[in-house]
């Protein structure tokens, strides 16, 4: 009977995408450190897990209702699907307990620490995380929102805060041997009785480059969905109106979709303001960024901020708003924050800022260098997986 020293559940887990990278990047991570161990991963039958499962250390299982209720995902959505598919994965640690027993459980997803896992009414240790879902923002920002995305935000707040009235969250709290918060905000939501057990680990990784532009083109890049939280008219009306007050030779350049779309558009002019959908190419995309000067982000709330880590290791220097994972990377002493108040007021914080950064050409070189040497010393893959590694072994204690 094969015997495993450690279960991962990563329900999604393929190299593309923020959740699927999340389970990819640690379940490989976690079989790297864990060499000597037998891991089993289980995951659903659609990922593509072959670029990591050796069938030396790393097995993996594919667990998944039948095409016959697999359709209805579609109408249900990710997260109530993941609900009903995590019941799929209870039975099956329940009904070979005898050979999985002994066993820890990394329990990668769903990411959010408002979904608590029914798994944790099973008889395993766990490592729980990493975790997001604790960030916060002023409530002034539901003004710039449209009226069904202010809602939704209220609700998710709602959501956020029922932890403390979840069993399972307190179960999971409890049979964690180590609980991983991709952000100090997410810490915090963690009641003090567990403090011992909190690590803060970013949860995305991204892919080394080994590239830096010594001689960027002198654009700004945003590149996101163009949703509610991201907050990207934020930026786009705040650079609209210091190049009406500035003479500047830097564009902004806009890459992606969504239904903000029309808060940007009355500002692209393909001339200061250029606006891309979403590539069809990958590398269309990299080559922009990659090449570009500033790399701006002004969510309002974003547990792992990967764009954000894309942008840096390719050591392009940033302009965040001080919000979730985005003071994970600040505080390594790189790039340039402004806390987050109103709207009004945070366009005023970033036209100042843009002041400071734009007509400084030796502060951008300065802290591209700052950015990529901090990337290799502490956001590229392999720091990230030594960091991972004596979490591991502080877990063992």
């Amino acid at each position: 009977m094969q015997k495993y020293n450690r279960i991962i559940i990563a329900y999604a887990c393929e190299d593309s995408g923020s959740e699927p990278g999340v389970g990819y990047y640690w379940t490989k991570a976690i079989s790297t450190i864990c060499k000597d161990e037998k891991i089993l991963l289980i995951t659903r039958k659609n990922n593509n897990v072959s670029a990591i499962v050796n069938n030396t250390n790393l097995f993996s299982i594919g667990i998944d209702y039948p095409s016959s209720i697999l359709f209805t995902k579609r109408f249900l959505g990710i997260r109530l699907y993941y609900f009903l598919w995590q019941f799929l994965v209870f039975f099956h640690l329940l009904f070979n307990y005898s050979k999985y027993k002994g066993s820890i459980i990394h329990q990668l997803t769903f990411t959010p620490l408002y979904y608590p896992t029914i798994i944790f009414l099973l008889p395993f240790k766990f490592i729980w995380g990493p975790l997001g879902g604790g960030e916060f923002f002023p409530l002034s920002y539901l003004n710039a929102l449209k009226k069904r995305d202010a809602l939704k935000e209220l609700l998710r707040i709602i959501i956020r805060n029922s932890i403390y009235i979840n069993p399972l969250f307190y179960l999971g709290c409890l049979k964690s041997l180590k609980i991983i918060c991709s952000s100090p905000e997410s810490a915090r939501m963690i009641p003090r009785f567990f403090k011992h057990k909190i690590e803060i680990e970013l949860m995305v990784f991204d892919k080394d480059k080994n590239f830096v532009n010594k001689n960027p083109e002198k654009n700004i890049v945003i590149a996101n969905r163009l949703i509610d939280w991201k907050m990207s008219h934020l930026f786009v009306e705040a650079f609209s109106e210091f190049i009406t007050e500035n003479n500047t030779d830097y564009k902004l350049v806009i890459i992606g979709d969504g239904p903000y779309y029309s808060k940007i558009k009355p500002f692209v002019d393909n001339i200061k303001i250029i606006h891309h959908n979403k590539f069809k190419k990958r590398e269309d995309m990299l080559n922009i960024l990659k090449n570009s000067s500033l790399f701006v982000s002004t969510s309002l709330h974003d547990s792992g901020a990967a764009s954000l880590l894309e942008a840096i290791s390719y050591g392009v220097p940033f302009l965040v708003s001080k919000s979730g994972a985005h003071v994970v990377y600040l505080d390594r002493g790189i790039g340039f924050g402004f806390d987050l108040e109103n709207f009004n007021l945070d366009k005023e914080k970033i036209k100042n800022l843009l002041q400071k950064i734009l007509f400084d050409d030796d502060l951008l070189k300065e802290e591209s260098k700052k950015t990529i040497e901090c990337y290799n010393n502490y956001f590229s893959e392999e720091a990230k997986t030594n960091r991972i590694k004596e979490l591991i072994l502080r877990a063992k204690k």
